[in-house]
């Protein structure tokens, strides 16, 4: 009943219906928390343990529900903070770890294999710990080589880490597995489509994201998808078909989505003029590349891009994501030099309007280069200025998955 009410609050969520959503999320918790107060009193009991059966499978499941509260709750981005608020809860991500990993430990439980993914998943997106994520999912596909809701999994964790080849390989898999649901097949179809896009491979993306569009009727993906497939045909030079998927992006918005947030500002953008700058077609590009961890070809692309800025906010965009790339490829005195770039030239960058996300984008980037030189007070000063941006900016749901992985090795660095 409590994972009834959870999922039942996530999707009032999607559909934006906060109050309900709260309400849902709410008696999730007080019957998680029950299920818990109950069973760490039987664990303390020897006659519960002999007398009562499947007690370890019963924990388990419950530390996996409780544990993956807590880590929502812990990262829950800056616009839905008031949900947290509103039930009067406090998360903590390294209690939410531990009860994951005791779930995942009783393996003749099948909310182990659940706990397995979401550790797996957190790690390689919120630790960045490719190497334990990679660990636990070989051995999920050791135990299921054909789950395809576990291939699929892998292959996110594989793009994640660039390997943008053996994703499409284990995505192809994870169809191949689930041939009986249609929505899983289209889904994979998305999933493929993004891999060629970020690869730049236009003509092949094209054809995995229009089936994608055609089929799927759910909100999720539509709109960024509609975007893709958009700047597609902008590079393709079909300007009628990118002013028709254009136009699809906007009614399709949905409010504090930052995806689809970010294509609706691309839209507009493009809609104006009906074109882009050479500055944003180079820019965009570049964006995709350092998604698919290609950084040399980021540097490459911006190197073009850097002649034809127009504005504070594209030399702000362009010295941010190349001092990004610098810094994933270890070159951390220029990345910083990048970083100061925009920062020194923040008056101007903070009128940029939706641009302005290089500024707290730079400043997250001097933080963790901080972190890993153990410059503890650099890495808080350089936090603190993060978190001191109190307007809304692109991509800020994003970012505050990377400020809270900083506070967490900071604390650590203490």
């Amino acid at each position: 009943l409590a994972e009834l009410h959870f999922m039942d609050s996530a999707i009032k969520f999607r559909q934006q219906k906060y109050l309900k959503g709260v309400m849902d999320f709410k008696k999730s918790w007080n019957l998680f928390k029950e299920c818990d107060d109950t069973l760490t009193k039987l664990f303390t009991s020897e006659q519960a343990l002999n007398e009562i059966p499947h007690l370890p499978q019963i924990r388990c499941a419950v530390d996996f529900g409780v544990g993956i509260y807590q880590f929502m709750c812990s990262v829950v981005p800056r616009h839905f903070q008031f949900i947290v608020e509103g039930i009067g809860f406090k998360a903590d991500r390294a209690v939410a770890m531990d009860l994951l990993k005791r779930s995942m430990r009783c393996e003749t439980a099948i909310r182990s294999h659940f706990a397995a993914l979401a550790l797996g998943w957190i790690y390689a997106f919120f630790y960045y710990n490719y190497d334990v994520s990679n660990q636990i999912l070989d051995l999920e596909i050791d135990k299921a080589p054909e789950s395809g809701i576990i291939l699929f999994t892998s292959a996110y964790v594989l793009r994640k880490q660039g390997k943008i080849q053996e994703s499409s390989d284990a995505f192809l898999k994870a169809k191949t597995a689930m041939q009986e649901v249609p929505a899983f097949q289209l889904k994979v179809d998305y999933e493929l489509g993004s891999n060629h896009f970020m690869l730049l491979e236009w003509n092949q993306a094209l054809e995995y994201l229009t089936r994608f569009l055609d089929g799927y009727d759910a909100e999720a993906f539509r709109t960024y998808c509609a975007y893709q497939v958009a700047f597609c045909y902008i590079m393709l030079e079909n300007q009628a078909k990118a002013i028709e998927y254009m136009k699809k992006v906007q009614p399709w918005v949905r409010k504090n989505y930052a995806l689809d947030e970010y294509s609706g500002h691309q839209a507009k953008k493009y809609l104006k003029k009906n074109t882009l700058s050479q500055f944003e077609i180079l820019y965009q590009q570049a964006l995709v590349s350092h998604e698919a961890c290609n950084y040399n070809s980021v540097l490459d692309i911006l190197e073009k891009a850097k002649t034809e800025a127009q504005n504070a906010g594209d030399t702000a965009r362009y010295s941010q994501l190349r001092g990004s790339a610098l810094a994933h490829l270890k070159q951390f005195d220029e990345a910083k030099n990048c970083y100061m770039e925009v920062v020194n030239a923040s008056k101007d960058v903070l009128k940029a309007g939706v641009n302005m996300y290089a500024l707290p984008f730079s400043y997250c980037g001097l933080t963790e280069i901080a972190i890993v030189e153990k410059d503890a007070s650099a890495a808080q000063s350089y936090l603190k200025k993060v978190k001191g941006i109190s307007s809304s900016y692109e991509f800020e749901t994003f970012l505050q998955w990377r400020v809270r992985k900083c506070e967490d090795d900071i604390r650590s660095m203490k």
